[in-house]
């Protein structure tokens, strides 16, 4: 019909209609197998397209039974764990196939953070070594967010006994067996999709867990869930703080190990105001993130976390000397800014060695030096 209409001919068809056949000719086309059983993964339609994930059905050894929410990547993603421990994300749209593959040396962290929202909202994050980042177009992801609501059904995994035995399955279901019941007895969702995560991303064939926040001795908060609200940027979100940095949530999905870290001040937190801010430096040249707008509520607390951990906690009512001093001291990395794990256990009265900015009070230091003039 176009051949027709191009050369001067009538043509029964229109072109409209033409066009409108070719779209589900070109969604195929797109969805069609390699080689290798397998879909190339392409762009979604709304983000860049992925690399290739290179696997055959038969090296699925499980997946989960309906897809999972992501905040990073956004979107559903069906899970598949492969016979050789790597963890494949898919998606599957119209326009193709988009895939991320994780594998589990490359798992730094993976933390269970529960909001405490009127949805009982729980994310679950899995932080990447950075060198090994998912890379979609000139963007890289170095954390995965995967999101629950109580609301939800719990996520379930299929095994595929047929084509191998899947690692971890019997810590999985074990767990699964033991999680405690959700509202009114109901399964819980979000131990359900921390036991999922814990499987597909190694945790279960390692007998390891998901972090979560030590309200005990860490950090609780004014909500006792071991963060605090915060503004990055535009976007509201939760702050975690573990003893080893400092997760947000939800977007950007941030985890900024203590190693990681540059510099940070607190800001705005001897004003009149009735919020402050925490602006984090990470090392390698890196812009630095700003959480913004934290309850004056959560300072006091926030300060004994930071002192506990950092060399200095400074302010931004600091001198040029004092904040030189502790940029310089900050940039040695994770053994200039983190304390004896001991310090977790300090007494009430070494948590009053440090004043309100969070620095060493050395006016004991000072009255030693009267007596010896």
């Amino acid at each position: 019909a176009l051949k027709q209409a191009a050369s001067g001919g009538s043509s029964t068809v229109p072109i409209s209609a033409t066009a409108s056949q070719l779209i589900p000719v070109a969604a195929a086309l797109a969805a069609k197998p390699t080689a290798d059983g397998v879909a190339k993964p392409t762009a979604d339609g709304a983000g860049p397209a992925v690399p290739a994930v290179d696997y055959k059905e038969t090296d699925v050894v499980c997946k989960s039974s309906t897809p999972i929410s992501f905040s990073t990547p956004r979107g559903k993603f069906e899970c598949k764990l492969l016979s050789d421990g790597r963890c494949v994300l898919e998606q599957r749209t119209p326009k193709g196939v988009t895939a991320y593959a994780v594998r589990p040396e490359h798992v730094r962290r993976v933390m269970r953070l529960d909001i405490g929202d009127s949805n009982n909202t729980t994310y679950l994050m899995v932080a990447i070594d950075p060198n090994h980042a998912l890379v979609a177009g000139k963007q890289k992801m170095q954390t995965l967010l995967a999101q629950v609501r109580g609301k939800d059904a719990p996520a379930t995994v299929q095994f595929l006994d047929a084509n191998g035995p899947c690692p971890g399955r019997d810590v999985y279901e074990a767990r699964s067996r033991d999680q405690p019941p959700g509202r009114d007895g109901a399964p819980n969702p979000a131990g359900a999709m921390a036991a999922l995560v814990e499987l597909f991303f190694g945790l279960c064939a390692a007998s390891e867990r998901c972090a979560v926040p030590k309200t005990d001795r860490v950090f609780a908060g004014v909500g006792g869930r071991g963060c605090v609200k915060a503004n990055h940027k535009f976007n509201q979100g939760h702050l975690f703080m573990f003893d080893d940095g400092l997760a947000f949530a939800e977007r950007p999905a941030l985890w900024l190990p203590w190693e990681d870290v540059a510099d940070l001040q607190l800001q705005r937190a001897d004003g009149g105001s009735g919020t402050f801010d925490l602006r984090v430096t990470p090392e390698g040249g890196e812009p630095p993130h700003e959480f913004a707008n934290v309850s004056r509520e959560e300072l006091e607390e926030v300060q004994r976390y930071l002192a506990k951990r950092c060399s200095e906690a400074g302010d931004e009512g600091e001198d040029e000397d004092g904040a030189a001093g502790a940029g310089a001291e900050a940039g040695g990395g994770a053994a200039d800014m983190l304390d004896d794990v001991e310090s977790d256990e300090d007494s009430d009265e070494e948590d009053e060695d440090f004043n309100a900015a969070g620095i060493d009070d050395d006016d004991d230091d000072d009255d030693d030096d009267e007596e010896e003039e």
